[in-house]
């Protein structure tokens, strides 16, 4: 453990969460003789106390960065369930390939406050620290890209060929250019220039609790987005078609769907040039 660890063999070093998760995924330490046909999956048990709850989502939030999914658990103690939280890499996707009909223009690129629609989406993804952000892109790929080249490192981009035929074509193309280590996405539109990052925080909390589908609700409301789909629901999504997008698929399962509260400014959204001028204006 030493040497995995690179600690001096006269010294007693104290354990961090970044020293156990390097231990946890190193050959020669927890993931020794993993085979790739096998699934990995830590178990960081003994989170018993806030201090140990807080080791382990510490511990948990690094090996997620390296996408490796790990389960926060306290075995054993029959006051409550054995585990308290599932973590892994949650991607927000974030759907800007639309040709703008209604406002006659693309919207990504309409400035609110000093930033473009788009601009505004990414940071908001970014400040969210949830995971990966995905750009999806369409009728203005060139313009959306030249718009965030200056963006940090960090945002990967998918073309979406069939941006014409509706939403539906956009999350297909996102789902299938996550990599297999992702285990929930976060769909966030492009237009919703007040959303506030802490809801994209509430939704990954919802997952990591166990919601397989999260959304954010304004009083008894059901809102579609941002929402949150679990891999479970991805072959379902994968079968939307037309301009439909993942709202479809949770009043199917309406019972299922896990909401956290929302404020309805956070989830105004642009369409039309009216839109934006109630927005600039108020």
């Amino acid at each position: 453990m030493r040497r995995i660890l690179e600690v001096d063999a006269d010294a007693t070093p104290l354990l961090t969460p970044a020293m156990l998760a390097r231990l946890l995924r190193h050959p020669a330490g927890g993931a020794k003789g993993l085979r790739p046909s096998l699934h990995f999956t830590p178990l960081l048990n003994k989170a018993d106390t806030p201090l140990h709850l807080a080791y382990g989502r510490l511990t948990a939030a690094l090996l997620a960065e390296q996408g490796i999914s790990s389960l926060v658990t306290c075995v054993g103690d029959a006051a409550q369930p054995p585990v308290i939280e599932r973590w892994g890499q949650v991607a927000v996707v974030v759907l800007a390939a639309g040709g703008s009909r209604r406002m006659g223009r693309p919207k990504q690129l309409e400035v609110v406050n000093g930033a473009s629609l788009i601009e505004r989406a990414v940071r908001t993804a970014r400040q969210g620290n949830v995971g990966p952000v995905v750009v999806v892109t369409g009728a203005e790929d060139a313009a959306i890209r030249a718009a965030l080249a200056g963006s940090p490192e960090g945002v990967a981009f998918v073309h979406n060929p069939a941006w014409a035929t509706g939403q539906a074509s956009s999350v297909v193309t996102a789902l299938q250019a996550l990599p297999p280590q992702v285990d929930a996405a976060i769909f966030l539109p492009v237009d919703q220039p007040l959303l506030d990052p802490l809801l994209l925080r509430r939704l990954a909390a919802c997952w990591r609790a166990g919601a397989d589908l999260a959304a954010p609700a304004v009083g008894d409301e059901l809102r579609g987005a941002p929402a949150l789909f679990d891999r479970v629901y991805w072959e379902e999504l994968l079968s939307l078609q037309g301009d439909v997008g993942g709202r479809r698929v949770l009043l199917a399962h309406r019972d299922r769907v896990v909401t956290t509260p929302a404020l309805a400014t956070w989830l105004q959204d642009i369409d039309t040039e009216d839109d934006l001028r109630a927005l600039v204006h108020s």
